[in-house]
């Protein structure tokens, strides 16, 4: 998290100076707003509640996080398991499970989880793109854990996370391994703090009635900061966010 307002250097003094006394006013629920960002379906993506709160229960075995080659060459399936070896589905998705290469034992299922997730956003996301004709040929299109990263790439990558994921918060991981996540997080939350975006509607909030808890531009009543993480939390609607 971040316990400063972010700096705009296209408003006048006038304005910087309100937000920023706006924003210490309500430093007390920096966390808070940190949280219902988490939980809320922003335009642009931000980091899931449970990369950052969510805690997961280990088994007795320790969880990997592994690598296989898939049917096309320049593809990579990884995943999080107690046992990298052996795919519960290696005949039926034998497309996916040509070859192991590579595992590494994590501390706890939870690291795993959030290292499968930093995998999925890496910059290389997009070079899957133009391997979509062979992933439809081969029926491998509904699984995320495709890369491009190579063995030696993976190999050098996870242990650099381990290393740094013992010694840094989950936000100072996040910031390096998510960053452009980060980033959005930070701006959402920035906003409501320094009350230019108001999250609103939803049990208990201002209008209980709504349909959708939503995230405004800052528009009638203020964000009720004590009641909104609680409500976020209990809430079954959908929440959206709105311009």
């Amino acid at each position: 998290m971040e316990e400063k307002p972010i700096i705009d250097e296209n408003i006048t003094p006038r304005r910087a100076k309100k937000d920023e006394e706006t924003f210490y006013k309500n430093r007390d629920y920096i966390e808070v707003i940190w949280k219902a960002i988490s939980l809320i379906d922003t335009p642009l993506k931000t980091i899931p509640f449970f990369i950052l709160w969510g805690t997961v229960n280990d088994y007795d075995d320790p969880t990997s996080i592994y690598l296989y080659q898939t049917v096309i060459e320049d593809i990579r399936k990884f995943g999080i398991s107690i046992q990298p070896l052996i795919r519960p589905n290696m005949t039926r998705e034998e497309n996916l499970y040509i070859q192991f290469l590579k595992h590494f034992p994590c501390d706890s299922r939870k690291q795993a989880s959030v290292f499968e997730y930093c995998l999925k956003h890496l910059s290389n996301a997009k070079d899957l793109e133009k391997y979509q004709e062979q992933i439809i040929k081969n029926n491998m299109q509904r699984h995320q854990e495709l890369t491009t990263l190579s063995k030696l790439k993976f190999s050098e990558l996870i242990p650099k996370w381990l290393e740094d994921y013992r010694k840094m918060s989950i936000f100072e991981f996040c910031k390096i391994y998510l960053p452009e996540l980060y980033k959005n997080h930070h701006q959402y939350a920035d906003a409501v703090l320094k009350e230019r975006m108001v999250i609103s509607g939803g049990t208990d909030l201002s209008n209980p009635d709504e349909d959708v808890v939503r995230i405004k531009p800052h528009i009638g009543s203020p964000t009720d900061f004590e009641k909104i993480y609680y409500a976020l939390r209990k809430t079954k609607k959908p929440i959206i966010l709105n311009l």
